[in-house]
């Protein structure tokens, strides 16, 4: 087992060995010197947050005798490839998801600073949360339809994100879902939307205003802060 932390102080270390006897690799086990990693064929357990800290990783390898992960192009996948885990942080320019792909993991793209644009398969259902937080490249997305529910956090921090389409099968935007995406100009809402969570919006500096069911709700700004109004938030929850 490598535990949570374990090498995440080591900022010289670029390139690591693991051997066929660890089962397990914790929550920010490597630290932003890594550059590239195999996993071994006995890993089982491999924590969403294991190479968050590697602001070097350019690519994620896994033994072919591995049962449970695999790797394509770098990216790290379940073992039938219809899971996508882990995106290296330092991977650049553009990344098109494979069709197959069902889910999208938990901070999949977290912090991936040089991914500038990124398309996502109709196969996709399931977007986690933080999937895409920090992606601070990343200018535009269309979410597939068939996805129901934006997680919380799932976009913030996403601070060139300028457009971004949502379906008409999403049903729920959960907290800060887009939270201090400063670039975003305007967001329709689809009209089957019936949960909203609070400050979905928050920080969008640049957001005028947002529409839901033909009706426009404009941005308020205070000194440090901005949002969508109450209203906006009512409306959409059925208040």
């Amino acid at each position: 087992m490598i535990c949570e932390e374990a090498f995440s102080g080591c900022a010289e270390l670029t390139s690591i060995s693991i051997p066929d006897s660890v089962t397990v690799i914790g929550n920010y086990a490597f630290g932003n010197g890594l550059t590239s990693i195999t996993i071994p064929r006995s890993l089982t357990d491999l924590s969403s947050l294991a190479f968050y800290r590697c602001e070097s990783l350019t690519s994620i390898s896994v033994d072919a005798s591995n049962p449970n992960y695999s790797s394509e192009d770098g990216v790290l996948f379940n073992k039938d490839k219809t899971t996508l885990i882990r995106y290296p942080q330092r991977k650049t320019g553009t990344y098109v998801i494979q069709s197959g792909v069902l889910n999208i993991c938990d901070s999949a793209f977290k912090g991936c600073k040089s991914l500038t644009d990124i398309t996502i398969p109709d196969s996709v259902t399931v977007i986690g949360h933080n999937a895409f937080y920090g992606c601070e490249s990343l200018t535009s997305v269309t979410i597939p339809n068939g996805v129901t529910t934006i997680e919380e956090d799932t976009f913030e921090g996403c601070t060139s994100l300028i457009n971004v389409t949502m379906p008409n099968s999403i049903t729920e935007i959960g907290f800060c879902a887009f939270a201090g995406c400063a670039s975003l100009e305007s967001v329709t809402i689809p009209s089957n939307v019936t949960s909203i969570s609070s400050q979905v919006f928050s920080g969008c500096k640049s957001l005028v205003s947002a529409i839901y069911k033909d009706k426009m709700y404009s941005v308020f700004i205070e000194k440090y802060y901005c949002d969508l109004p109450r209203e906006f938030y009512d409306a959409v929850n059925g208040r």
